[in-house]
């Protein structure tokens, strides 16, 4: 029998786990530190971003070489029909110097213009010489036969050395040049028929 005098020591109390209020504390910071490490593996593979473009300045119309009343510079350049001419070989003759490239539209829309020009010109009268600028002779040469056009002397300047002596920016640029050899006006921009006319008139009266 147990001794009823017996002193019993009473139970411990039993051994409770952590709050659950301390668990949403833990977890918080937890999850946001997955989630910065997360963000930083899938970035880790992707390129910078591009850095932002310089902007881009036009230079003013007044920058342009005042070529009006000059000699107009000399150059030999190849042509359509594979051969190579001068703008001196034309010394004696109006020349409507024009620079141009197919992928201008005002250049195309002169282009017609041009042909009918030199269709109503004496064979040593005034000339068209049509200067390609950055292109190639396949580019040219098919472009101007899809249009069907032709009559006058096509010249090409791949490489913009003719166009830079002239100050050519942008295009198209038509220089008249007299029989002397010498600039006489300068048109920035479309020249219609209507321009053409009035530049022989003014050049013979």
């Amino acid at each position: 029998m147990s001794d009823p005098h017996k002193q019993v020591s009473p139970s411990a109390p039993a051994r409770r786990g952590p709050a659950p209020a301390l668990f949403i504390f833990l977890l918080f910071p937890l999850l946001g530190l997955v989630a910065a490490v997360a963000m930083t593996l899938a970035n880790s593979g992707q390129p910078p971003a591009p850095p932002t473009p310089a902007p881009v300045t036009v230079p003013p119309l007044a920058t342009r070489p005042q070529l009006s009343g000059q000699p107009a510079p000399d150059f030999s350049a190849p042509t359509l029909e594979q051969t190579t001419t001068a703008l001196s070989d034309y010394r004696g003759r109006i020349v409507f110097l024009n620079f141009w490239a197919t992928w201008c539209g005002p250049c195309e829309r002169e282009l017609p213009a041009f042909q009918a020009f030199m269709e109503r010109q004496p064979e040593d009268g005034p000339v068209v010489l049509a200067v390609n600028i950055g292109e190639t002779y396949d580019q040219v040469n098919a472009f101007l036969s899809e249009r069907e056009i032709s009559g006058f002397p096509v010249l090409l300047d791949p490489y913009y050395e003719i166009a830079e002596r002239y100050g050519v920016s942008p295009i198209p640029v038509t220089f008249v040049i007299d029989e002397a050899g010498v600039i006489r006006f300068s048109k920035f921009g479309e020249i219609t028929p209507d321009d053409m006319r009035d530049y022989l008139e003014m050049l013979r009266g």
